[in-house]
């Protein structure tokens, strides 16, 4: 755990996609590491990151709509959504994101298609 909050502060991001054998398997989040952290008996520094990672995150490709992965994020409360070309990840679209297009949007500025 402490490696990824390390890797979070360094690189200014809340989420870091797990993966294994070059599939992704996981994802944690910054929120979901600091409940963690602050759990009585838990100490960072020793909990691999498989026990506390979401198994199955919700990923997408760069051509899935993204009316799609809004509904599909609001409707089941995901945080982020991990994109993907075949095996490898290409991005990150979270809540933040949504909300930055939404702006755009409001202010006649969206460009409709994420840049991944």
């Amino acid at each position: 755990m402490t490696q990824a909050f390390e890797l979070m502060r360094e690189h200014v991001i809340r989420h870091v996609p797990i993966v294994s054998g070059g599939e992704v398997v996981g994802i944690v989040s910054e929120r979901l590491l600091n409940t963690y952290a602050k759990l009585r008996d838990v100490d960072p520094r020793k909990v691999p990151l498989a026990e506390v990672m979401i198994t199955k995150p919700y990923t997408v490709t760069p051509e899935t709509p993204l009316a799609e992965v809004v509904h599909t994020m609001a409707y089941n409360k995901y945080g982020s959504a991990i994109v993907v070309r075949g095996r490898q990840i290409v991005g990150i679209f979270t809540t933040t994101d949504a909300l930055c297009e939404l702006e755009r949007i409001l202010e006649g500025h969206s460009s409709v298609t994420p840049e991944w």
